[in-house]
């Protein structure tokens, strides 16, 4: 299958501050010559302000505008992606969902990412992602890089413990599947999560580092008390790995420039490179 390793170290869609640029760029070093990446450019520096009740809108549309056409261009079956912010999925997930048609989505994180833009109190974007890829907001032009929406019944958050009211509500409201990190640690309940949709066979797995526990590892963009391991984060992408034929997976969200402290995600990047 052709893949491609996708290097985009969006920052903007996170907030004022690029440490996200500077540590998904410690990454990519980190991984060296396991994955050569195309590399859609993204500016250090520049002016962000509130537009369509999203930070840095005109910017993050023409970021993710880039990275569709990437996508189009070199039309891979299989994607690893690399960041930077969250926001980068409605690209990726959108390309593969158009590819695939049926295609479940496990979404590690410690945030649901399935604000709206009015119901954002931050308006940064790696809120929002998830509700882009499952609802349209004609308001946005970012809804016109989403042709076909992700059902909510193909969504199962993994390890989400930090949510906004207006989230779980949605959450709630629209019937998607949610794993704590007291069920995550459950190899049958994720073998029953993993199996909700026996009819697909195509699943694109997202990894948020805030996830992962901080006393484990610490430095992300947004890091959230009591989380999962990354042995376990890796336990449960093996498995459904053996259960599905996983077409894409993302690494996002980094802060840590540290070698020693990266090591420690070798088994996350070990699967990542190795789908």
């Amino acid at each position: 299958m052709r893949k491609l390793n996708l290097f985009v170290p969006q920052w903007q869609d996170s907030g004022h501050s690029n440490e996200i640029f500077h540590g998904s760029s410690a990454l990519r070093r980190f991984i060296g010559a396991a994955a050569v990446f195309e590399e859609v450019h993204v500016d250090q520096r520049g002016e962000l302000r509130v537009e369509k009740d999203i930070f840095g809108h005109e910017v993050i549309l023409d970021q993710l505008q880039r990275v569709r056409r990437v996508l189009d261009l070199q039309s891979p079956e299989v994607v690893f992606t690399l960041g930077g912010g969250c926001g980068v999925e409605v690209s990726v997930v959108s390309y593969l969902k158009d590819l695939y048609g049926d295609l479940d989505l496990f979404w590690f994180d410690a945030h649901g990412d399935i604000n709206s833009p009015a119901t954002s109190r931050s308006k940064y974007f790696h809120g929002m992602p998830l509700r882009f890829l499952v609802e349209r907001f004609e308001k946005s032009e970012i809804s016109a890089l989403v042709s076909r929406l992700v059902p909510c019944s193909a969504v199962t958050l993994l390890g989400t413990r930090d949510l906004d009211d207006a989230e779980e509500i949605y959450l709630r409201d629209n019937g998607i599947e949610l794993m704590t990190v007291d069920e995550c640690g459950s190899d049958a309940a994720i073998s029953k999560g993993i199996g909700r949709n026996p009819r697909t066979t195509a699943a694109y797995i997202h990894i948020d580092l805030d996830t992962i526990d901080p006393s484990e590892f610490r430095n992300v963009k947004c890091p959230a008390r009591f989380g999962l391991s990354i042995a376990r984060i890796a336990r449960i992408v093996e498995m459904i790995r053996e259960e599905k034929s996983v077409v894409g997976i993302s690494i996002l969200e980094n802060m840590e420039t540290e070698e020693l402290e990266l090591q420690k995600l070798q088994a996350l990047i070990d699967h990542a490179t190795g789908i």
